[in-house]
């Protein structure tokens, strides 16, 4: 859908619906919707009500099936570090699928909540891409206290970085954890201790 602001804002504005099913073409769907919409369904109707989709794969999956690989993802510049990183479609898919296989592995499945407690990194996108993957549910912090862990799981890098303060994000977050009550849920389900992973080592 390339065109001009101007036309495109009164192709919306003249076909509501219209325009968000020609819209809904261009991403990939592994079961295509029927309606496009359903105003009957309180409060404010519900768009592509029976279609399924997945927000990492038309974010990553289809970039690289699509051969554009090795084309520039994400363009990471610290102002922080003076880091500069380039990460291509490829790249992002390898990290983001092994992100997803971490959260699996710590029992998180689809309508968990996840707590990304992590710097302006990249690794950040990682783990909000991987919630997406398998169908979890991502908050993302640059702080935490007792409240935010509800979540079923805590993502956190294992150091930030305040001008000119060095922050220990996995010291803190795990002395957070180590007092919630009930404890978060472990692979098996059941209620256990609750668990943190580490994404990285870098700083924002």
């Amino acid at each position: 859908m390339s065109s001009s602001y101007c036309e495109v804002y009164h192709r919306w504005k003249s076909d509501l619906v219209g325009f968000w099913k020609t819209a809904a073409a261009d991403i990939d769907w592994f079961s295509p919707p029927t309606e496009t919409y359903r105003p009957d369904i309180k409060p404010h109707g519900r768009w592509f009500v029976d279609g399924v989709c997945n927000t990492c794969h038309n974010a990553v999956d289809r970039h690289v099936d699509g051969g554009r690989g090795e084309q520039a993802a994400i363009i990471y510049d610290s102002a922080v570090t003076g880091t500069k990183r380039s990460i291509s479609y490829a790249e992002l898919l390898r990290e983001v699928q092994a992100c997803a296989l971490m959260l699996e592995d710590l029992g998180v499945k689809r309508g968990d909540r996840v707590l990304l407690y992590m710097p302006m990194v990249p690794e950040a996108l990682f783990g909000m891409l991987a919630c997406a993957r398998i169908g979890a549910v991502h908050c993302f912090t640059c702080g935490i206290e007792q409240s935010d862990t509800k979540e079923n799981s805590v993502v956190a890098e294992r150091e930030g970085f305040e001008p000119p303060i060095r922050l220990p994000v996995r010291r803190i977050s795990s002395a957070v954890l180590s007092t919630t009550q009930p404890p978060l849920r472990g692979r098996s389900g059941a209620r256990t201790p609750p668990r943190s992973a580490v994404c990285n080592e870098g700083l924002a």
